[in-house]
């Protein structure tokens, strides 16, 4: 299997059910496009009714997540762009 077929095994398996919280750290690594759009799609949908925690360095697609955002350097947060985060 080729990595990003291997990657949407993984994520398969992972987002089956009703998980209290789904963390995914760079999921869209390895992922062409479509498959890109197709797993932050079914990240909003699920969203809607458990916690969802990606760790990314390439944020360009998440803003479809309506996300709250924390940027981290180092170990000093930098940017939180939600009020009630308990960081």
């Amino acid at each position: 299997m080729s990595f990003g077929t291997k990657k949407k095994f993984l994520l398969s398996s992972a987002l089956i059910g009703q998980p209290d919280f789904i963390i995914l750290d760079e999921p869209l690594n390895g992922l062409d496009k479509k498959s890109q759009q197709m797993l932050l799609m079914i990240l909003q949908e699920k969203a809607a009714h458990c916690g969802v925690l990606i760790t990314t360095h390439y944020d360009a697609h998440l803003d479809m997540l309506d996300p709250v955002k924390v940027e981290v350097e180092g170990h000093r947060l930098i940017d939180q762009s939600c009020e009630n985060l308990i960081v």
